[in-house]
């Protein structure tokens, strides 16, 4: 593979072997510290006689380094060549000259990149090597950043822009008396701290497929092999439970247990595991209360998010399901509760005294209820009005509560979710809920521990992924 050097030229980066008498001046190297740009033109005026005393150590050390492995295709030297000439004596602009007239000797390709502004000024530096690093790439190639020479603000720039320039690179530093620089781990680290910090902002926001797909590409955030595929697996399990494959999620998690790194990492995995496995599960006898309470999960989320649209759908499938749960509360069985459309277990109505008559009675629209075929809002409610003759205070509470759900509901009825293609903000939302979409998941929240008779809810699940993965990867 073909290799380019990048690197910056700071004033020891080229030195004299011995003392030099040029056009009767005493040339050292220490008067090429102090004033190296007229010393420096003194050397090229003089090439023949300055070139065999002239070295430059650290920039052969980082070749030296790349010809171990690679072939140097290219050199690339950024150098200072300020505008103002009261910084002229310190600039690096004619040193830079020199030593890629020493590489070109050697038949090397070689290029300056002057930098006229304050070489010590962060932000103009860094958007200088930001602008000029992505044009620098070598398709093929492997990109060699040399951190010795400039000034610190130079070096820093260099780092950074080259981590979002070059994705095969390595970054190299070197002092006097190392034989060979040292390849840095520097980018990595700091690359694994971005993508760490990224990674939990995306959970942060419920976004677990983003999460997902920026560790799949950045396997060394986990940090080894095992906690990798753990990390990824609880990552597919939290997106995969917000999509509702509940039982894609369990599956997903059954073959990383074993990977867990200590029992209470192990014993939270098989939790989330069996959490999604009783939601899908055909012997699960609280099925609706557990969905009711995945509804309100996810609400919360794309609440988060600042996925408008997605609330009045999901509180549309709330109120529908809270209302077939009461129905069941009631005495009533429902078939189908959960998967595919719900419908009344006739031979359950008959059995309640009077129902079957209530309905009969009942009209929606000024036509007979068709209550037989399937479990609408009207003919759940017609049931709730039958049974809220045993159980009034109980159940007007709760159709009250869902009552309040009408209007963000019909706010669905008008989105690509309902019958026509109506944005959502948090302003209709505000509009039509009092305290806006911060309140309706809350009550949502509420709701759901209410209806399903649980006073203390397990931990959510999604918060339980976030930490768990939080925490495996900053371990």
């Amino acid at each position: 593979m073909d290799a380019v050097l990048i690197c910056n030229v700071g004033h020891h980066d080229l030195k004299l072997t011995r003392d030099l008498e040029l056009d009767g001046q005493q040339v050292t190297s220490e008067r090429l510290r102090e004033d190296s740009r007229r010393t420096g033109e003194l050397l090229l005026a003089n090439w023949d006689s300055a070139a065999p005393a002239l070295s430059i150590p650290i920039i052969d050390k980082f070749l030296a380094r790349i010809r171990d492995t690679q072939q140097v295709r290219r050199v690339h030297l950024f150098v200072t060549n300020q505008q103002d000439s009261k910084y002229s004596k310190s600039d690096t602009v004619t040193t830079g000259k020199i030593i890629e007239r020493l590489l070109a000797d050697r038949r090397l390709l070689v290029k300056l990149h002057e930098f006229r502004e304050n070489p010590a000024d962060w932000d103009l530096v860094l958007r200088f090597y930001l602008r000029r690093l992505p044009g620098l790439a070598l398709s093929g190639a492997r990109h060699y950043l040399g951190l010795t020479g400039g000034t610190q603000q130079m070096n820093t720039a260099l780092l950074i822009a080259g981590m979002e320039a070059f994705a095969e690179r390595h970054v190299l530093s070197a002092t006097s008396d190392q034989p060979l620089p040292a390849l840095s781990q520097v980018d990595r680290l700091i690359q694994r701290r971005w993508v760490i910090r990224t990674i939990i902002s995306h959970l942060d926001h419920g976004d677990y497929w983003a999460a997902y797909g920026l560790l799949k590409d950045n396997p060394e955030a986990a940090g080894d092999a095992d906690r990798h595929a753990l990390c990824l697996a609880l990552l597919d399990y939290g997106h995969l439970r917000l999509c509702f494959r509940f039982d894609a999620a369990a599956r997903v998690l059954a073959p990383v247990v074993a990977l867990a790194p200590d029992g209470a990492t192990k014993a939270t995995v098989m939790e989330l595991e069996h959490e999604a496995i009783r939601l899908y599960s055909a012997e699960t006898s609280d099925m609706q209360g557990l969905r009711l309470q995945e509804i309100a999960r996810s609400a919360r989320l794309y609440h988060r998010r600042g996925q408008w649209l997605e609330l009045p759908a999901l509180t549309h499938a709330f109120r529908e399901m809270a209302l077939s749960l009461l129905v069941e509360r009631a005495g009533v069985q429902v078939q189908n509760p959960g998967s595919g459309w719900p419908r009344l277990d006739l031979s359950s109505v008959r059995q309640q005294a009077g129902l079957t008559e209530a309905l009969n009675a009942t009209q929606y629209d000024g036509q007979p209820l068709k209550w037989q075929d399937k479990l609408t809002v009207p003919v759940a409610r017609a049931v709730l009005a039958w049974a809220a003759q045993a159980q009034e205070n109980t159940l007007k509470t709760w159709l009250d509560e869902l009552d309040g759900l009408e209007e963000t509901v019909r706010v669905r009825n008008r989105t690509v979710f309902g019958h026509a293609s109506e944005g959502v903000n948090e302003e209709t939302l505000s509009g039509k809920f009092p305290g806006g979409g911060d309140a309706l998941v809350q009550t949502l929240g509420r709701l759901a521990g209410e209806l399903t008779q649980s006073n203390e809810q397990p931990p959510d699940p999604f918060d339980r992924v976030h930490d768990l993965v939080s925490r495996l990867l900053l371990a």
